[in-house]
């Protein structure tokens, strides 16, 4: 690779790495979000969990047990 090929290549990694460098420090908006993540992921896990709950009663069911 040339010497102008790779001055080109490593220009475009810089570029590209820079929104990476802002500022480290989040916002009340990003904040929010983050907790609104969170508790949908929660809701998400209690949800899945329930269904487990169910399929293993219902095979429960299926197998002649209580």
């Amino acid at each position: 690779m040339n010497l102008t090929r790779r001055r080109a290549v490593g220009a475009l990694l810089a570029a590209g790495l820079l929104p990476f460098a802002g500022c480290e420090k989040q916002g009340p908006l990003e904040n929010a979000g983050e907790k609104a993540d969170d508790v949908i992921e929660d809701a998400g896990d209690a949800v899945e969990d329930a269904g487990d709950k169910v399929e293993d009663a219902t095979d429960s069911v299926r197998k002649g047990g209580s």
